[in-house]
């Protein structure tokens, strides 16, 4: 019974530690400390690999820049989401990540063709989230820009995309409207 006590509170601790460590993250998170943020969920997600250390990480690389690894984390939260406004809010932001990836790769349609998977399922489990049918639209009219034009129509990472306040800013180009922990 000693080891199996023993065993018990290392578990323990170890949950309480990526507890700590994915609040901490939060924190940095909403002061704009996006490495330290990274750092503080990519060391949580050790101990916890719950949708909300995915979906905070996921808000740490985008913040980053990183979108690739942001649609990666978030696809994870995704898969992982106990509740249905959770995952809304990661295929959403999945969408928006794989918009920003798109930016790097102009002629290639398959990250568009995600954000828009990631957008129309997102509606489907809030159809009325006005922000998820707005980027979908705009997202749609790109796709069917670059296939008319061959290539990228031109948009920046400085273009507005999208409208509203967002989950994580990143169809819309404002940096600064983020939540970055989950409800």
């Amino acid at each position: 019974f000693a080891s199996l006590r023993v065993t018990a509170v290392v578990i323990g601790l170890l949950a309480v530690q990526g507890c700590l460590g994915a609040r901490a993250g939060e924190r940095q998170l909403a002061r704009g400390e996006y490495v330290e943020a990274y750092e503080a969920f990519r060391q949580a997600l050790t101990r916890d690999s719950s949708a909300r250390v995915e979906y905070n990480l996921g808000t740490s690389l985008y913040r980053l820049e990183r979108y690739e690894e942001a649609a990666s984390a978030f696809r994870a939260a995704a898969r992982k989401a106990t509740t249905s406004p959770q995952r809304q809010r990661s295929l959403y932001n999945l969408g928006n990540a794989m918009v920003r990836a798109a930016e790097d790769r102009p002629t290639e349609a398959e990250p568009l063709l995600e954000a828009v998977a990631a957008y129309e399922e997102a509606l489907r489990l809030e159809p009325a989230d006005a922000d998820a049918k707005w980027n979908l639209e705009l997202a749609l009219k790109r796709l069917d820009d670059d296939r008319v034009s061959g290539g990228s129509s031109g948009r920046g990472r400085s273009a507005d995309y999208g409208q509203g306040n967002m989950n994580v800013p990143g169809y819309e180009g404002n940096p600064d409207a983020a939540v970055g922990a989950m409800a």
